[in-house]
């Protein structure tokens, strides 16, 4: 008899164990959100992605990330309406400009930057649902600074709107829900410039 209940015993443990790690593995997934395709797009196999999300999330974890002060939020947030501002006038460096204060700000954080990709992994841990977008935006940006008429007025504004995305998130007091995207200030900044470029 004691040999059964120790045999129940094991066996309900090991599916325990079991179930935990199911949940766990799909808890990690669920986190990444829609950076979980990319991961797969890039490491291929089932078994390379979740080696990939774990050592994302070990190395996130071992960051020391600084929250932005009440007095730089307020800082950062004038500066980011100051280069909107100028969206109208010269779109392509307003754009330029963003890419700058979102690197200033991820460096205030305590992102590394030496390796973009690598400091793109380390965003993907909490800020996975804007990281497509920011990815992106930064493409466009990279085209802006190459031919600035190349790049149609809609497309360098969806690129702000995906950098505020980020900035916004970043600035953000830990565990607060960021503001919407200022997507109305934008495009009733830039609508006058869209007409003019059609």
């Amino acid at each position: 008899m004691a040999i059964l209940i120790t045999i129940i015993v094991i066996v309900v443990l090991a599916a325990a164990a079991v179930t935990a790690w199911w949940s766990g593995k799909r808890r990690l997934r669920a986190a990444f959100g829609p950076e979980l395709d990319t991961v797969a797009q890039d490491y291929g196999s089932t078994r390379q992605v979740d080696r990939e999300l774990r050592r994302r999330k070990k190395e996130h974890d071992a960051l020391q990330l600084t929250p932005i002060s009440a007095e730089d939020q307020a800082y950062y947030a004038t500066t980011w309406e100051h280069l909107q501002g100028e969206f109208l006038d010269d779109p392509s460096l307003s754009l330029n400009s963003a890419e700058r204060l979102v690197a200033t700000v991820l460096k205030a954080r305590g992102y590394p930057g030496e390796d973009e990709q690598e400091q793109l992994a380390l965003l993907s841990v909490e800020h996975a649902g804007a990281l497509a977008d920011y990815r992106a935006a930064q493409q466009t940006n990279r085209r802006a600074v190459e031919d600035p008429t190349s790049i149609p007025t809609e497309e360098l504004r969806q690129a702000i709107l995906s950098y505020y995305t980020l900035f916004n998130e970043l600035i953000a007091d830990p565990g607060a829900q960021p503001d919407a995207p200022a997507e109305g200030a934008v495009s009733s900044r830039t609508s006058n410039s869209q007409e003019a470029t059609r």
